[in-house]
């Protein structure tokens, strides 16, 4: 079922869900310490998944000083980011910078999923494009479920975040909240969501910080980001 996030993209939306308890399967594991990006999950382009990102947050060239971005840059899908704090987060470059402020944005996005039924995997992913991310970044429940958030440097010694929420049932719209206290100074060069709607189980793909020596298996990077553009 498409998201009526499609139809109206240009405004900001909020979304709740629904219900059940599900079986989960084995896990595919980014280890962020060996990623050179963020990565693309197994279930991306499978049917009942969506996926939508950004690389500039400019509204495609209307160049707002308080975000309200409903032209992603990257995926398929439509989605939505506001700043919610009043905050100018873009830089000259265009990228995220948040600066000395706080971080308080609303990401929303669609789903390809049955309504009320099955269980739906949320995957939000985000990257510098060098230099580790000024504080612990803080992502708010979606339809009452907290995430499992992973945070790090990656290979390229860039700051990686990923973070998943694990939703039985299905709404065809969400909405996140991502939040920092003040002297934040966190950057993205990308972000991006993915989702992924099942009749029996949640999608297998996770994240890890390990120690060198663990021996965890590693879901390649998809993309390989120069320095990262900041405020000047």
């Amino acid at each position: 079922m498409k998201s009526n996030l499609a139809k109206r993209s240009f405004l900001p939306l909020l979304a709740g869900a629904v219900v059940g308890l599900p079986a989960v399967s084995s896990a595919a594991t980014i280890n962020i310490a060996n990623a050179f990006g963020t990565a693309a999950p197994t279930t991306r382009g499978d049917g009942n998944s969506t996926w939508v990102g950004w690389d500039t947050w400019d509204d495609s060239g209307a160049g707002n000083s308080v975000i309200n971005d409903s032209t992603p840059d990257i995926g398929t899908s439509a989605g939505v980011w506001v700043t919610n704090n009043n905050e100018d987060h873009i830089s000259n470059s265009l990228n995220f910078y948040s600066g000395s402020g706080s971080v308080n944005e609303t990401i929303s996005f669609g789903t390809d999923g049955v309504p009320g039924s099955g269980f739906t995997t949320i995957l939000l992913q985000g990257s510098t494009l060098f230099g580790d991310f000024g504080t612990t970044l803080g992502f708010g429940d979606i339809a009452g479920v907290s995430p499992t958030v992973v945070q790090g440097v990656n290979a390229i010694g860039a700051g990686q975040v990923f973070a998943r929420y694990e939703i039985a049932g299905n709404a065809e719209e969400y909405s996140v909240n991502m939040v920092t206290g003040p002297f934040s100074f966190v950057s993205f060069g990308n972000f991006e969501i993915d989702t992924y709607w099942s009749e029996t189980g949640f999608s297998p793909d996770t994240a890890v910080v390990p120690e060198p020596s663990s021996g965890l298996l590693v879901l390649s990077a998809t993309g390989l980001f120069a320095l990262r553009r900041r405020r000047k």
